[in-house]
């Protein structure tokens, strides 16, 4: 019954990403409809299956029942078939980032960048981790941690085994700033569909160098500054094709009318084999397999992704926001102070064990609310350096689950530990930034 199990989860999955390539070519409400009768078919088979996690289960039945008492009392029953509706997206997303993370892991380039750390002192080791975790995180993101694992001594003490979680945790949650290969990069740009991606790689790149070098020297043992030196040549073999294939497609998807997330699930797979083929000579069927193997684990975020658009519209649906943004007081106020005050929220949300999907959806209608007060751009940054809180802070964080699971630490030590401190200190260097960019594009 198990192995049934699987298999029909990953032939739905198969099916819906079949319906978001088909919605390319000639979209409909047929399609939309096909489409969320296979998600919740996915979904009621993941949570029978024991395929989510049990924190993800509580969170989702909660936002989902304050979804539904919204409802109850609006009586806007069909934004519930939207949330749904909108999650599909990430049905299309996914899988094809499953291809993506599977071709990178089957690439000798891992193997020659990993070789790069076994002359490094500790200090250094952790230096060189946080490049290693940025760059590997960019397209595997969370698959980078049990490549890096192995790379911290077998008999290493607590405080270093929790250092290399945290350090962890830190690379991979910044790429979220830049790298168009994330599920926080995906719901920017849905919310956001006229917002250029190169203009946000363009602005959040160097906002993710800030945090490396700030991860490096007020938050980095010593000599870990020569680390991200001596990994930035041995993850070279890693950066050409990563960065290439960002340059690729954040082109395609700003000269076409594509957008991200569909370029990103057409292109990507056709990229990842024209590597395969000239690359890895022709060895496709591993990473079939893997990629194959993985589509019935995405049940977890589907989850968490559909119950938390279903509480976005409904509380868009409500006009709780409409009274609220049309408030004078609340009119008044200079965006970028709602824009400081969100930031700090994002961190309480965190610290509160909220995912960074359920804070985004209630981000978005009030960022939305403040244009044209504020730039599409600056508001998108805003909602990533919120999705980045949640990666690394919240203990629902799938992020910060399998750092403490993989190094064998307590995940409160990741959460509430020095990476608070850190994402304090990375919010405020962003704010006075993201200030200086709505400046410069408003005036």
């Amino acid at each position: 019954m198990h192995l049934l199990t699987v298999l029909a989860l990953r032939i739905l999955m198969t099916l819906l990403f079949c319906v978001g390539l088909l919605r390319v070519i000639a979209d409909g409400p047929e399609l939309v409809l096909t489409g969320v009768i296979l998600l919740i078919a996915y979904l009621v088979l993941s949570v029978l299956a024991g395929r989510c996690r049990s924190d993800t289960m509580i969170i989702s039945f909660v936002v989902g029942a304050l979804a539904l008492a919204i409802t109850l009392y609006t009586g806007h029953w069909s934004v519930l078939y939207d949330g749904v509706a909108f999650a599909l997206i990430f049905t299309f997303f996914l899988p094809a980032i499953q291809f993506v993370r599977a071709t990178v892991q089957a690439s000798p380039e891992v193997g020659q960048s990993r070789q790069a750390f076994e002359q490094m002192k500790e200090g250094e080791r952790t230096g060189g981790m946080f490049l290693g975790a940025h760059v590997l995180g960019s397209a595997l993101i969370i698959g980078a941690y049990p490549i890096l694992a192995p790379l911290v001594p077998a008999d290493a003490d607590l405080a270093e085994r929790a250092r290399a979680a945290r350090t962890n945790c830190r690379g991979t949650s910044l790429v979220l700033y830049w790298s168009p290969f994330t599920v926080g990069m995906a719901f920017v740009l849905t919310a956001w569909p006229d917002l250029p991606l190169w203009q946000i790689v363009a602005a959040g790149f160097p906002l993710s160098a800030i945090g490396l070098l700030l991860g490096v020297t007020a938050f980095g043992p010593p000599g870990a500054a020569r680390g991200v030196k001596l990994a930035l040549i041995g993850f070279g073999p890693l950066i050409l094709p990563l960065g290439t294939a960002t340059i690729i497609v954040t082109a395609i998807a700003s000269l076409t009318t594509l957008g991200t997330i569909r370029t990103v699930a057409i292109f990507m797979p056709l990229l990842c084999l024209g590597w395969v083929i000239f690359r890895l000579g022709g060895k496709l069927r591993p990473i079939m397999h893997s990629a194959w193997d993985g589509l019935d684990g995405l049940g977890n975020d589907l989850l968490l992704f559909s119950s938390a658009m279903m509480l976005g519209k409904a509380i868009e649906a409500s006009g709780v926001l409409d009274l609220l943004l049309t408030n004078e007081i609340f009119m008044s106020l200079p965006p970028m102070l709602v824009v400081g005050v969100l930031m700090l929220l994002s961190l309480l949300a965190a610290m509160m064990t909220l995912h960074p999907i359920v804070t985004a959806a209630v981000f978005v209608p009030i960022l939305q609310g403040f244009e044209p007060g504020l730039a599409p751009l600056v508001a998108g940054l805003v909602l990533l350096y919120a999705w980045m809180c949640g990666s690394m802070l919240a203990l629902s964080s799938l992020s910060v689950v399998l750092a403490a699971r993989v190094y064998n630490v307590p995940a409160k030590g990741i959460a509430y530990g020095r990476n608070l401190s850190y994402m304090a200190g990375l919010g405020v260097i962003s704010f006075v930034l993201l200030c200086g960019l709505e400046y410069v594009l408003g005036g």
